[in-house]
C-alpha cells in the first residue's frame, strides 16, 4: 500500500513539473492586444495568438506622424520586434522656370486623408541649372528636408534627410511624372526596426528603435504601459 502511495505521489509531482515547464515555455496568449500609451503616441497593438501588428498615433500631431508596427513574437510571447513605417501621399508642381515646387503631402496613406492630414510644401533646387529633359533631378531644399531625387523617364526616385536643426527621421520618396512633365505624384516613406520586451507584470513594455532600416546608430527608447 505504501509503494502505491509512494507511487502515486511521484507520479503527480512529475505531472506538475510538467505542467509548470509547459507554462514557462508556452507564448504568453493575447498579453499584447490592447491599447498602450508611450511618451509621445498611444498604440493599438492587435494580438491573436501568434500574430501579432500594430500602429500608433501621436499626441501632438504638429510634431509626430502617425504609422504602422508589423513583426513577429519571441517564442515565449515576450518579446515583439519588427519594422515600423511611415508614409504618405506627396502631389508637387514644377515651377516655370523649374527652380522650384511647390504642392503638399499627407501624414498618412492607410485610410481616407482629411485636411488635416495635409501639409503645404515648398522646395528650392539647390543647383543652378539643371538638365530640361529630366526637370526632376536634383537636390531640392525645403522647410524641413533635403531631398535628392533622380528622374528615370516618367518615374522619379530619391531619398532625403531632416535638416540639422529639424528631429525628425530620414526617408525614400518617389512618384510618376505628368504626361507634360510639370507635377509629380507619389509617396514618402519613412521605416525602421523596433523591438518591445513586456515586464513580468504585462502591463508595460520597455524597448528601443531605430530611425532606418539599416544604421542602428540611431537607436532609442521607446517604452510604453498598457491602459485598456
Amino acid at each position: 500500500m505504501k509503494k502505491i502511495a509512494i507511487s502515486i505521489f511521484i507520479f503527480l509531482l512529475a505531472m506538475c513539473a510538467t505542467t509548470t515547464s509547459q507554462a514557462d515555455s508556452d507564448p504568453i496568449e493575447n498579453a499584447w492586444n490592447g491599447t498602450w500609451e508611450s511618451e509621445y503616441y498611444i498604440l493599438l497593438i492587435y494580438q491573436n495568438g501568434t500574430a501579432i501588428s500594430g500602429s500608433y498615433e501621436p499626441k501632438d500631431s504638429t510634431l509626430y506622424d502617425p504609422g504602422l508596427l508589423k513583426g513577429m513574437l519571441s517564442e515565449d510571447g515576450k518579446t515583439f520586434s519588427g519594422i515600423w513605417t511611415e508614409s504618405g501621399p506627396l502631389s508637387v508642381v514644377l515651377s516655370d522656370d523649374g527652380m522650384s515646387i511647390s504642392g503638399s503631402y499627407g501624414i498618412r496613406i492607410d485610410k481616407k486623408l482629411t485636411e488635416s492630414d495635409m501639409y503645404p510644401t515648398t522646395r528650392t533646387r539647390m543647383e543652378d541649372s539643371f538638365d530640361p529633359e529630366n526637370p526632376w533631378n536634383g537636390t531640392w531644399r525645403g522647410e524641413r528636408t533635403i531631398t535628392t531625387w533622380i528622374q528615370n523617364g516618367t518615374f522619379v526616385s530619391g531619398t532625403y534627410s531632416p535638416l540639422p536643426d529639424i528631429d525628425d527621421e530620414p526617408g525614400i520618396s518617389e512618384g510618376t511624372v505628368s504626361g507634360d512633365g510639370n507635377s509629380l505624384k507619389g509617396k514618402w516613406i519613412e521605416a525602421g526596426n523596433f523591438s518591445f520586451t513586456l515586464d513580468d507584470d504585462l502591463m508595460a513594455f520597455t524597448g528601443t528603435y531605430d530611425i532606418t532600416l539599416n544604421d542602428p546608430t540611431g537607436t532609442d527608447t521607446w517604452n510604453g504601459k498598457k491602459i485598456m
